[in-house]
């Protein structure tokens, strides 16, 4: 639940995120290379919905495989948009490789490079959370240094970030239910996916993104004597 302040918060954010799109359109929207880092397990059990397909009525139960705590993952990192490719650039953290300034500040040089060979014409504006490491000063000036404009992301809105509402919920969807033995067989899994999407599929999250702004514009802070959400 949203407290009044995450909900202020929303509002300013989609307002100039709103703004922008009113003044550049669609050219707005092509320039935006998003990115996040969600962890990819080896297993990721199915929903119950998954787990019924296929099903005729005298079939058995499924087996239902327990689910370990600590199961094996991958952490992966993608920056996509829908202008160029679809996939600007992607890597996964090594075994060993710690998530810190160093690291993704190396991740940005390469996804700088990469989008000035794929876009040279269009400077690109980045999205990425608020997560700390991505707001530390040392990750500020190097954005800076490589010229990179940052959209607002507000907290507690995923379906600002089309990584979150779009991207990796059909990836984790493709990959569920699916025993995966090594990192190296995710990394290729995930990679096949990626390959197999057009760039009309990236193009409509971009769409939804914008009909989100739209709509997280509206929220208004909740009264104290107001019980709606």
């Amino acid at each position: 639940m949203l407290t009044d302040e995450m909900k202020m918060q929303r509002k300013t954010t989609c307002a100039e995120l709103l703004k922008h799109y009113e003044e550049e359109g669609e050219e707005f929207i092509q320039r935006i290379v998003t990115g996040d880092e969600p962890w990819v397990h080896h297993y990721d059990p199915e929903n119950k919905r998954q787990s019924m397909e296929y099903r005729h009525k005298s079939s058995p139960s499924p087996k239902k495989f327990k689910v370990v705590a600590f199961a094996r993952k991958v952490m992966l990192t993608v920056f996509w948009d829908s202008e160029s490719e679809g996939i600007v650039h992607i890597e996964f953290l090594k075994k060993g490789c710690t998530v810190n300034s160093e690291r993704y500040i190396s991740t940005l040089r390469k996804l700088s490079v990469r989008l000035k060979r794929v876009r040279p014409t269009k400077h690109a504006i980045l999205q990425h959370d608020n997560a700390r490491l991505h707001t530390s000063r040392q990750i500020e000036e190097a954005l800076h240094k490589m010229n990179f404009v940052v959209l607002p992301q507000s907290s507690c809105s995923p379906d600002l970030a089309p990584s979150e509402f779009y991207l990796f919920p059909k990836l984790k969807e493709h990959l569920r239910g699916n025993h995966i033995e090594s990192d190296e067989d995710v990394e290729a899994a995930v990679r096949h996916w990626f390959r197999q999407k057009c760039v009309d599929f990236f193009a409509d999250c971009t769409r939804q993104l914008s009909l989100a702004e739209t709509q997280g514009k509206a929220y208004r802070p909740v009264q104290s004597n107001d019980q709606t959400d």
